[in-house]
């Protein structure tokens, strides 16, 4: 199965905290410290979240699923990882999201694990969904992930940089790309 392989556990911290919709996860995003885990609840999310913390190896944030698969982001929504470290993302939903569903900028040593990509085709151009880069980005993992149901132009993952520099050491593994519509040409 593609699930063999390295499949590192989440790592523990000293708080949990628990939310049920998206107010109660946008505002525990805006107070996020170090050695935190957010639980989401089974259901629907729907807005622009932003993640931006500067965690460590040893006090990292995790963003996770109650239940892998049943914390969903649509209707346009989207997360941004922005300017941050040691963040694990886990076991959600990106189902009808925005162009770029989850986007990881200028950050570092953030990993993306055992989610699902399946936005469909918005009919409004490329898409990016899972898109990692800006300065200083490097050493993410994109893991366990299922990416399907693609069919506009675009890329399911992409990754990108500075001017001067792409992301670098970066880790994509153990992914899974599925049902992808017509071959189109080549962007630039």
């Amino acid at each position: 199965s593609f699930l063999d392989g390295d499949d590192d556990p989440l790592p523990v911290t000293a708080r949990t905290v628990e939310v049920a919709d998206s107010g109660s996860l946008d505002v525990a995003l805006a107070s996020l410290t170090g050695g935190t885990t957010v639980v989401l609840a089974d259901g629907t999310y729907d807005g622009d979240f932003g993640i931006r913390v500067a965690a460590t190896a040893d006090s990292p944030v995790v963003v996770r699923a109650a239940n892998p698969g049943k914390a969903v982001l649509a209707a346009g929504s989207a997360m941004v990882v922005k300017k941050s470290a040691h963040v694990v993302v886990d076991g959600l939903t990106f189902l009808g999201g925005a162009n770029t569903m989850l986007k990881l900028e200028s950050s570092n040593n953030v990993r993306v694990t055992h989610n699902t990509f399946d936005r469909g085709s918005s009919g409004e151009g490329s898409s990016k969904w899972l898109y990692v880069g800006g300065a200083d980005s490097h050493h993410n993992r994109i893991d366990h992930n299922t990416f399907r149901n693609k069919t506009d132009s675009g890329n399911y993952l992409t990754l990108d940089g500075s001017d001067t520099q792409v992301s670098q050491y970066d880790r994509i593994d153990h992914n899974r790309f599925l049902k992808i519509g017509p071959r189109a040409e080549n962007e630039k």
